[in-house]
């Protein structure tokens, strides 16, 4: 019996754990499945882009999760994916931007639910509204990943998604607290983070208000911070963005001696001209005129080196002082922006009168009293349209403060780009392809006479041709189509500058040269008044010096006979 027991035991129990192991297989496969061998696992996220976006954790995508919304299998290259909306991040478009874009390319995980959460369909219908004429700036399609019929209708038990409280697309009116309790009970079963998400009404606003700057910034990200007055990052006054301290004073020296010197020269040449006024006619006159906002432009960065860059182009927030991004409403920066701006762009239109004008005197041989006769019209147009432009972008608050020479000016930030494109690129390129077409055909008009003209005729045609308004002229074509080219460097490279820490900073003196011509424009404008006009001013200037200190004859005739009288 005892032999029989003994046989048994181990009998029993091998055919009890065999059966165990079937039932196992049978009935608790899926467990098994989950516990060794199932993908769906939560993993934290990595990416700075979405640290803290409400929620922490997305779907194991590198285990096999697919995502439906794109077709990247791994944080790294959703990195790369992610790194094309920093521009419309940066714009503040919607609050709500930061959380489509990672809940589409890092959905929500939760471990309760076997499926990827991303955002509700109103959501996505909200940040498209409001964000896609952004993009069209940017010439930036709204992409496909994004299309809005992908996400879900609504959050409901069937289709999870995060609404960040909103409702529907125009959804304004509260949710009455029985319904929010009720919606609380349901996916308190599910996932109670779900229901936080959708219904805090400031997680999406609180993080949106701290974006990381190093998104927008990737070069020297850490002298960028946060302002809540303009809701986006900025960079310390006191600290460098695109160019060193020793570049920023070396412009600032640059600056003093060729405003001092431009504004001296100028002043000096209108002095000069204004007392041979009557004789200056057209095409001359509007060398006087260039002269003139010379005078102011030299003015208004005068006051800016007299005053600093800390008093002109930053504001202060929390005791930090920033560079400006919305300078319409520091009025000390605005002043500076109307002297520097609108009499540049004045002086380009005065150009272009003058190679006008140069045209129709030397080329069609026009009279010069004839041109004068239209000098209502010249001045309509050269201080109407600067004055029209310079008043649109103080209403637009387009104005910001410019790194490297703490002028306040515009398109300075690369969000910004558009600004320059539409009020200085646009404008410049405009006046530079009017004025060198007239120059041209002046030109060509000029040799033919030449070619058709006596040996004794085509000397004086030389002469005349050298002593007018011509060389200036090309001279000022020269130079502002190096600032034009300058513009437009610095137009195709600063969003890459900013945010490729790979690629080179921008070439400083090539910066540098630019400021240099701007002033050599009108250096070269009063040298030439001086060249023409100095030599009639210093003989009248003589002649009266001479005439006051030797008197008439008639005076010493008289003065030699005191006892005459003049009867």
């Amino acid at each position: 019996m005892t032999r029989i027991s003994n046989t048994f035991v181990p009998l029993f129990l091998l055919l009890t754990y065999n059966i165990c192991s079937i039932i196992k297989i049978v009935y608790g496969n899926g467990e098994s499945e989950s516990e060794w061998h199932n993908t769906w696992k939560c993993v934290p996220i990595r990416l700075d882009f979405c640290k803290d976006v409400a929620y922490n954790e997305t779907i194991n995508m590198e285990g096999g999760i697919s995502n439906p919304y794109t077709d990247k299998t791994n944080q790294d290259e959703i990195k790369s994916e992610l790194s094309h909306f920093t521009l419309l991040l940066r714009t503040g478009c919607s609050v709500h931007l930061r959380l489509l874009l990672c809940s589409a390319y890092l959905p929500y995980c939760s471990p309760k639910v076997e499926k990827p959460i991303t955002a509700c369909r109103p959501l996505c219908e909200e940040v498209k509204r409001k964000c896609l004429k952004h993009m069209d700036t940017f010439d930036f399609g709204w992409p496909s990943s994004l299309e809005c019929s992908k996400f879900p209708k609504k959050n409901s038990i069937e289709s999870l998604c995060l609404n960040g409280g909103l409702t529907s697309l125009n959804a304004t009116k509260e949710i009455s607290e029985k319904s929010v309790l009720s919606t609380k009970s349901k996916f308190s079963k599910i996932d109670e983070k779900i229901y936080t998400l959708n219904h805090s009404p400031t997680s999406s606003k609180e993080i949106d208000n701290h974006i990381p700057c190093s998104l927008g910034y990737s070069r020297n990200s850490k002298n960028y911070f946060f302002s809540q007055k303009t809701k986006t990052c900025v960079l310390d006054c006191f600290k460098n963005g695109l160019f060193s301290s020793e570049e920023k004073d070396s412009v600032e020296k640059w600056m003093s001696a060729l405003s001092s010197c431009c504004c001296l020269i100028c002043s000096v040449a209108l002095v000069v001209s204004l007392v041979e006024y009557k004789r200056v006619l057209y095409p001359e006159k509007a060398v006087v005129f260039i002269t003139v906002c010379f005078v102011f432009y030299s003015i208004g960065h005068i006051i800016r080196i007299v005053y600093t860059r800390e008093n002109i182009s930053c504001g202060e927030e929390n005791g930090k002082k920033y560079m400006l991004r919305d300078g319409s409403t520091n009025v000390a920066c605005s002043s500076i922006f109307v002297l520097s701006y609108g009499f540049f762009m004045a002086q380009n239109i005065w150009w272009v009168i003058l190679t006008i004008t140069w045209f129709l005197n030397s080329g069609l041989k026009w009279k010069k009293q004839t041109l004068t006769k239209n000098v209502k019209y010249f001045h309509v147009v050269a201080w109407g349209i600067p004055c029209a432009k310079t008043l649109v972008i103080l209403v637009l608050r387009k104005i910001d403060g410019n790194e490297l020479t703490g002028m306040c000016s515009i398109g300075n930030h690369h969000e910004r780009l558009s600004s320059l494109s539409g009020f200085v690129l646009g404008p410049l390129f405009t006046y530079l392809l009017t004025g060198t077409i007239f120059l041209l055909f002046g030109k060509v008009v000029s040799f033919k006479l030449l070619s058709s003209s006596s040996d004794n005729s085509k000397t004086f045609l030389f002469k005349q041709e050298n002593n007018s308004v011509g060389p200036l002229a090309v001279s000022h074509a020269l130079f502002s189509a190096y600032i034009l080219s300058m513009y437009f460097y610095e137009y195709f490279n600063k969003t890459l500058w900013l945010n490729d820490v790979y690629l080179e900073r921008p070439n400083f003196y090539l910066f540098l040269l630019r400021i240099i011509f701007e002033f050599m424009i009108g250096i070269t404008a009063a040298a030439w008044l001086l060249i023409l006009y100095l030599p009639g001013f210093c003989k009248k200037l003589l002649r009266k010096i001479r005439s006051s200190n030797h008197p008439s004859p008639l005076l010493s005739r008289f003065s030699s006979r005191p006892n005459e009288s003049f009867i």
